[in-house]
């Protein structure tokens, strides 16, 4: 089996006495898992998983970056540049 996470980047610009998400950078992030039955030794049929997570101490088996997701810059100059522009939010995602 095959789980995601979606880790986001935020872009803001401080308005209105408030800080507003203007950006977001999104990635997918695949997970696998195992799932599977087996016999023990007393014949009794048992079932069992295996998670492949950050939790157990593994990493993602794919990442699909979104296109600036790690440029910091561009982050915040879109944030700031919807702001300029009255457009107030935009993203993008790892299909982009």
């Amino acid at each position: 089996m095959i789980s995601y996470n979606f880790p986001t980047k935020q872009g803001l610009v401080y308005y209105n006495n408030t800080w507003n998400v203007l950006f977001e950078s999104t990635n997918r992030n695949s997970y696998k898992h195992y799932y599977g039955y087996y016999t023990d030794k007393n014949k009794n049929t048992r079932q069992a998983t295996k998670d492949f997570v950050p939790a157990t101490g593994y990493s993602a088996v794919k990442v699909e970056s979104a296109p600036h997701y790690n440029d910091h810059a561009f982050i915040t100059n879109q944030a700031y540049l919807n702001y300029l522009q009255n457009k107030r939010y935009s993203d993008e995602d790892w299909m982009d």
